[in-house]
């Protein structure tokens, strides 16, 4: 996507926490940006990740306005 936004956010909900012994968190619930092809930052579930349970991630804030790519790469691991 292309945006001028001055900040980028996400909101989450996980069904569950990550609870795969072989694998890091980021693997199993990360949501990574790149924005113009650099990446960002990347929002992860906690140990106690539960339904209800909402986490917001702000990748950037209060940037100066100008157009920027930005790429959100979300991971889904059916279990």
């Amino acid at each position: 996507m292309r945006t001028d936004s001055t900040a980028l956010a996400v909101r989450l909900e996980y069904p569950s926490p990550p609870s795969m012994n072989n694998m890091h968190a980021f693997g199993q619930t990360g949501v990574d940006l790149y924005s113009d092809g650099a990446y960002r930052g990347t929002a992860i579930a906690d140990k106690d990740a539960q339904p209800g349970k909402v986490y917001e991630h702000v990748y950037f804030g209060a940037s100066p306005r100008a157009w920027r790519e930005a790429t959100l790469y979300l991971l889904c691991i059916s279990r």
